[in-house]
């Protein structure tokens, strides 16, 4: 996503034949107008893409905003920190002239929610007034982030949701709707009378992503018409976790026709279908780099994405516009679409 260039108020002027002070008490709802002529101005702004110019002010007044990113990565899967700090730095390059300060802290997952709970509280401490957080999920991590919001601080939700009120808003996935789309496509591709297999892991009543995933599949796939058997859940996280031969045991005894993969080990599932010998149709979430062999050799049908780049560029731009023209969000959660990445038009979604 490439920042757009925009015109200036002189040359919005010389659009619309409208002075620069008309346009300016229009747009700061000063003095009185005919709606035609403040028609004329909103849809030039919205057409060439005007935003007021903060840079001049800004410098003037040494105004800076800053926001900080409090994220997570693993050791294991770096899919989601990367596609997040391309959105962030996205956003960066186009509000930075304009006084954005964006401090990037980003905390390994594959520990406890604590690093990034002192992360937080440190932050606080040092001043910071306006968060963007990507959350680990957690009771703690729900009473970190409440806390934040009941000191008076702006908090934007990334991608996870969290038990809090007060946030100024969740972006991301609307992960029941991503479940129901699954559910859709699992409905249309599985034969009559067909099998499906779901794998997921097990997970806390507070991993509300997974959960609701999970529920949007099942919501969606009850009373079909076709009279698909949904087999038992297999979870792939017990202890001890089971082995890549009782997979591919459980596809070949069910006799399933269609797997769901919500989360873990998408790759071993994919080289037991391989193994298979049916065809066995395969779903599955988010775009990760060892997917994409499996997609291209028609191992997995499609994958529902969730664009975390563009929810991170979104993140900080609401922020963003928050704080300078004191724009609040139209709703408290804006979902980003849904992608439904296959072979055929993989070629849009990777480098």
């Amino acid at each position: 996503m490439e920042a757009k260039k925009r015109v200036t108020l002189k040359e919005l002027s010389a659009i619309t034949g409208l002075s620069r002070t008309t346009i300016y008490n229009i747009l700061n709802h000063k003095g009185s107008f005919s709606e035609q002529t403040r028609q004329t101005v909103l849809k030039a702004i919205k057409q060439y893409h005007y935003r007021p110019n903060l840079n001049a002010r800004n410098l003037a007044l040494r105004k800076k905003y800053t926001i900080a990113y409090v994220g997570l990565y693993s050791n294991l899967d770096q899919y989601y920190n990367q596609n997040i700090q391309t959105g962030l730095k996205q956003a960066l390059l186009e509000f930075e002239d304009d006084g954005l300060c964006l401090i990037n802290h980003v905390c390994c997952c594959d520990d406890s929610t604590n690093q990034q709970i002192e992360t937080i509280q440190h932050l606080e401490q040092q001043g910071i007034e306006h968060f963007i957080i990507f959350p680990q999920n957690g009771n703690s991590m729900n009473h970190c982030v409440q806390n934040l919001i009941d000191h008076g601080k702006n908090v934007i939700l990334l991608s996870n949701q969290l038990n809090v009120n007060g946030a100024l808003a969740f972006i991301g996935c609307d992960y029941y709707q991503s479940g129901i789309l699954c559910g859709q496509i699992a409905n249309k591709i599985t034969p009559y009378c067909g099998n499906i297999q779901i794998f997921l892991n097990h997970v806390s009543a507070e991993h509300l992503s997974t959960q609701n995933r999970f529920l949007g599949i099942l919501d969606s796939l009850k009373n079909n018409a076709k009279e698909l058997t949904i087999c038992p859940p297999m979870y792939l996280n017990t202890t001890p976790e089971p082995s890549d031969e009782i997979i591919g045991q459980i596809i070949q005894q069910r006799h399933i026709d269609c797997t769901i993969n919500i989360i873990s080990k998408t790759t071993t599932i994919c080289r037991q279908l391989q193994k298979s010998a049916k065809p066995v149709s395969m779903l599955t979430f988010d775009l990760y780099d060892e997917l994409i062999p499996f997609i291209q050799n028609d191992i997995i049908d499609a994958v529902i994405e969730q664009n975390l780049t563009n929810q991170a560029y979104k993140a900080v731009k609401t922020m963003f516009e928050y704080l300078c023209y004191q724009k609040k969000p139209k709703n408290s959660a804006e979902y980003v679409p849904l992608n439904i990445i296959m072979k055929g038009n993989l070629q849009y979604f990777i480098e």
